[in-house]
């Protein structure tokens, strides 16, 4: 898809005449495909000319990246869980790039701000989850919060969310924060999907943030379900 989109960038080519080169039966699959990808249609993705990889190529960092994470054991693990109730805050970024700025950025509000210091009840306090809310759309929620009872009350400006009992498969983040999480991010959907006997299972997925041995540590939590399997 990366270099499908370099194409469209980078030539006249018609759109039909690419995604026909890029194993696409019809404009229309390609179209689809490619707005999940990068969070904008082909059309749109040409015209603003700003062209990214979705998926670097093998650099030095890249495979000191993927050492550590076969070193450290960094293999999917599946684990049911029942509904999680979380009380937070919440912004909406576009996929394609913004995403990736405006929620480190959104963290940092979090932790200047000390926000998690008045959610009440809290289950555990050595927790902490950025949720990506399931949308079908360019657009997602990310919510920053704590897991909390179910009674707990809402603090002003903040906001209570559940999200829904799931398979996930758990990946360890390992490295800097911000980094690791990105490209565990991109190794779960570049890599392990198109390997695994799972696929996305189209609800909220999210990622845990914990203290270990005074380090911060970092769990991405994927839903999936069979695939083949409805």
């Amino acid at each position: 898809m990366s270099e499908a989109g370099r194409e469209l960038v980078n030539t006249k080519r018609s759109i039909l005449s690419i995604a026909i080169d890029y194993g696409y039966n019809s404009q229309e699959a390609f179209s689809r495909s490619f707005l999940h990808s990068y969070g904008l249609t082909p059309g749109v993705f040409r015209r603003k000319r700003n062209y990214y990889a979705l998926r670097a190529k093998m650099t030095a960092n890249y495979l000191l990246f993927e050492y550590k994470r076969r070193r450290h054991g960094m293999i999917a693990k599946l684990v049911k869980k029942n509904k999680i109730t979380v009380i937070g805050k919440k912004i909406t970024v576009k996929c394609g790039g913004q995403n990736r700025k405006e929620i480190p950025l959104f963290w940092s509000k979090w932790i200047n701000n000390n926000f998690e210091k008045v959610i009440p009840l809290k289950k555990n306090k050595n927790q902490q989850f950025g949720i990506c809310v399931a949308s079908k759309s360019e657009k997602f929620d990310y919510i920053i919060g704590c897991e909390v009872a179910e009674r707990a009350s809402v603090p002003p400006d903040f906001i209570k969310h559940t999200i829904p009992p799931a398979l996930y498969a758990v990946f360890s983040a390992e490295g800097p924060v911000t980094e690791s999480v990105q490209k565990t991010w991109d190794y779960i959907f570049a890599t392990w999907f198109p390997e695994a006997d799972y696929e996305y299972a189209e609800s909220d997925s999210f990622e845990l943030y914990y203290c270990k041995d005074n380090r911060i540590c970092t769990d991405i939590y994927i839903p999936v379900k069979e695939k083949n399997k409805k």
